[in-house]
């Protein structure tokens, strides 16, 4: 997975840009795989992280250490402000940091391939988002790429204060390419549910792979 997503960042990024960091050790990842003269090819993957999941292991989330390393104060008092005032609300809130979006370069050459990917990848995001009034997610867009727009058309909102819109910040590991934040706090729109709703079953048949199930199966 990690190769592959090597690949597909290479392909959009100048060389020197690292798309692997320490949270892949305790994220949720989504992988997209096919199968290919009976072996397993990943094409895509997505990653989550939660806050719950980085206060195990007194790392910072994501989003915060992001903005952090780009010293961009009026990021961090927007996430913090909305991390305390949901939580104050809501003690059981979660906020989740989505990122590592790749495909393998490979399927943008087959149309229906890609095609099918952006739809799995939809169900996905759509699926593991079970309550989104409990689940504030956040995001980060490149408008040179424009995955910016394409992430808002999904439902998210570019992050402002009552200045406005929270700038572009450089992100340091991606050689200074410009992004900016983005917060999806009511869940995705009806478009999008809709076109998840097609890749339900897919999504139920999903293959998990976790450490706790890994020592069950040890255990029997």
């Amino acid at each position: 997975m990690l190769l592959m997503r090597k690949r597909g960042y290479s392909s959009r990024h100048r060389f020197g840009a690292l798309p692997v960091d320490t949270y892949d050790f305790i994220g949720t990842h989504y992988i997209l795989m096919m199968e290919d003269n009976e072996k397993q090819v990943v094409l895509g993957c997505i990653r989550m992280v939660t806050l719950s999941q980085v206060q195990i292991y007194h790392l910072a989330f994501p989003a915060i250490s992001l903005f952090s390393a780009a010293k961009a104060s009026r990021h961090l008092d927007f996430l913090n402000q909305l991390i305390q005032t949901r939580r104050e609300e809501s003690p059981s809130a979660e906020f989740t940091y989505v990122s590592n979006w790749s495909f393998d370069p490979i399927a943008r050459n087959y149309p229906e391939i890609l095609e099918q990917l952006h739809h799995l990848i939809c169900a996905v995001s759509v699926h593991s988002h079970q309550n989104p009034r409990k689940e504030i997610r956040f995001a980060c867009g490149i408008p040179r790429l424009k995955t910016d727009e394409y992430i808002i058309s999904t439902g998210f909102k570019r992050a402002e204060d009552e200045e406005g819109p929270l700038p572009e910040v450089s992100q340091a590991n991606l050689l200074n390419e410009p992004i900016v934040l983005l917060v999806l706090n009511e869940g995705h729109n009806f478009v999008y549910r809709r076109k998840a709703k097609e890749y339900e079953s897919a999504w139920d048949e999903r293959l998990i792979y976790s450490p706790e199930i890994i020592e069950r199966k040890k255990a029997a």
